[in-house]
């Protein structure tokens, strides 16, 4: 393949994850701007309830990055042992979701993921619009409203997601292979994520730091912090869902036994990661 060639293969499988990294963003965003017109106090309140969210959940998140090189070095490499025990090892109650998804965007099947984010973020702005401000004979709920609709959303998303990822991962999953829990390449995927988890953990406890401050200062100051911060991380989707599709091809190189592929898609991620850095003036991550 032409240089031309991979880079327009990179982008058809960049565009729809980065659609669906802002997505996931654009959820808060909308919780922020519809509980900003409650007042300066209820955004406050969803700035001190997303601290405490991602405090818990972000380590997990951060683990679970590891499944894009992982599933897709065994979809490379035709290993559907491999793609089974990854699937299994992501299943944890709360994290349901990111392991479809990244599963799904190892299997370059990332519509089904685009169209559940899409039915979720119109759920999340439809019930926001009842539970936050009472429409429809529903109690006017505010932060708490929009903590519900946020809830809600993400189930269906889930539901949404299971029925189809189901129809691609059966395939991997079954028949029942007892190699599918082997202790082994448990350990390693494990030993894999969890430094990522750690950086997530450490990276935000940053900007929790940085928000519990910013509640000293004051309520009002704590609610202008949420609504930077929310612009902040929209627009860091954009990287963050290059640097995904970038996981993936050099996944499915490696996994292939492609070296000098999977050069060539490293050297289009650090050429990406160049021109975002001359962009926004900051480090590649």
């Amino acid at each position: 393949m032409t240089f031309r060639a991979e880079l327009r293969a990179m982008i058809r499988l960049a565009v729809p994850i980065v659609a669906v990294q802002l997505g996931q963003m654009l959820m808060g965003v909308v919780d922020t701007i519809m509980v900003g017109r409650v007042s300066a106090e209820a955004i406050a309140a969803v700035a001190l309830g997303n601290l405490y969210f991602f405090g818990a959940a972000i380590f997990g998140m951060g683990a679970l990055m590891a499944l894009d090189p992982v599933v897709a070095q065994a979809v490379g490499a035709g290993d559907t042992v491999a793609v089974a025990r990854v699937e299994i090892a992501g299943i944890l109650p709360f994290y349901i979701f990111g392991a479809l998804r990244q599963s799904l965007q190892a299997l370059k099947r990332i519509a089904p993921i685009v169209g559940a984010m899409i039915v979720g973020n119109l759920t999340n702005l439809a019930l926001n619009y009842l539970w936050i401000y009472g429409k429809l004979g529903f109690p006017a709920g505010g932060v708490i409203g929009s903590a519900w609709a946020t809830v809600v959303s993400r189930w269906v998303m889930l539901a949404l997601l299971l029925a189809v990822a189901w129809r691609s991962l059966r395939p991997q999953l079954l028949p029942w292979r007892r190699e599918s829990v082997d202790w082994e390449p448990l350990r390693r995927m494990v030993v894999l994520g969890a430094p990522i988890g750690i950086q997530y953990e450490l990276e935000y406890g940053v900007f929790a730091v940085v928000g519990i401050m910013m509640g000293w200062m004051g309520t009002a100051q704590l609610a202008g912090h949420q609504v930077a911060l929310n612009l902040a991380s929209l627009a860091f989707m954009v990287p963050l869902g290059v640097s995904a599709s970038a996981a993936v091809l050099v996944g499915h190189a490696v996994g292939r036994g492609d070296a000098a592929e999977a050069r060539r898609a490293a050297r289009r991620k650090r050429s990406t990661s160049r021109t975002r850095r001359s962009r926004w003036g900051s480090a590649p991550r």
